[in-house]
Formats: C-alpha cells, structure tokens, sequence
C-alpha cells in the first residue's frame, strides 16, 4: 500500500477524512483510485467511502449548538443574538435561555413542560457566576431558591410554595419565564 493509501486509511480511522462533502474525501483519492494495479485495494477504498458518505449523510446535526441534547431550536420562537427556545420533538419539553447583550454567555435558562415553566431557573451575572437558582413547578416558584451578588456572596434565601414566599428573604423576581411560556 502505497504513502496515499496509508494516509487515507489512517485518516479514515482517525475521522479526518470523513464529512459531509464527499468530494474532500475522493479528491485526494483520484489519482490512486486510476491506478490499475490494485483494483481490488481500490474497490475496498471506494466502497468504504460509500458507506462513509452515506453514515455522514445520514448523522442528525443539532439546529442549535445551544439546545440540550434531544432538543432543537425553533426559530419563531427565537429571537437571534437574544435568546433560543428548544423544544423536543414531541413539543412536550422545552428550554430557554437568554443571553446578556451582544454576546452567548448566558444570563438566564428556564425549563417547561406543556410550555408551563417547569424545572430549573438559573441566572448568571454577565461574568458568568451564579446570580439567582431555584425551582418551578406548574409555572410557579417552588421550594429554594438562592439569589447571590457579584463577588459570589449569597444574599438572598428563600422558601417558595405556589409562587408566594413562605419563609426566608424575596428571591430577585427578574425571570422572563413567565413571559416566554406562552405560545
């Protein structure tokens, strides 16, 4: 096997030679695929490609490299450079999350259920530590939820039940959640 024949099987184990053009994998290919003296080399090399081709062809991108995985992004409900809305494909599971202007770090994520908020909240100061962090259940705060300033210091606790507080301090009520819920 020749120098272009262990480069592309080397490459092909490796994934190097493997995307979604075929003609980055056969270009480099075309001047040992002519060479008649090892058809049945050649054959094995074209075949593969094939089946390559056709596993890349077939591999699921994600619309969003910013859904969770199993979610996708749904453009009518996502405003660029502002936030995304991910949805599973059964339309049951849902993710938001808004990023601080004129970047992707996150500032707040919530997640749904029947496009009810459901699940976790976070929010982030714009230098990526925790800012608030709690619970809903039926589109309502529920159970602990922490709030913390800048420097990482927690100033807020408090205990959530049907959306009122029921012990300890207000949580920062600064959440979207309940806007982005509804369709």
């Amino acid at each position: 096997m020749g120098v272009v024949g262990v480069s592309l099987l080397m490459e092909m184990q490796l994934g190097y030679a493997v995307s979604d053009s075929l003609g980055l994998i056969f270009l480099p290919m075309l001047p040992m695929l002519m060479d008649g003296r090892n058809a049945m080399l050649n054959l094995r090399y074209v075949l593969a490609l094939l089946v390559l081709g056709g596993l890349a062809a077939c591999k699921q991108h994600p619309k969003s490299i910013y859904c969770p995985q199993g979610m996708a992004d749904v453009a009518a409900r996502s405003e660029p450079g502002k936030n995304v809305w991910c949805e599973s494909s059964d339309k049951v599971r849902a993710q938001w999350i808004e990023w601080h202007n004129g970047t992707t770090k996150p500032r707040q994520s919530c997640s749904y259920r029947d496009l009810k908020p459901e699940g976790s909240f976070t929010a982030w100061h714009p230098d990526g530590k925790l800012w608030v962090q709690g619970q809903f259940v039926a589109g309502q705060k529920a159970g602990k939820w922490k709030q913390w300033d800048p420097a990482g210091n927690e100033v807020a606790e408090g205990d959530y039940s049907s959306g009122r507080l029921v012990a300890g301090a207000p949580v920062a009520g600064m959440s979207l959640c309940e806007k982005m819920a509804r369709p």
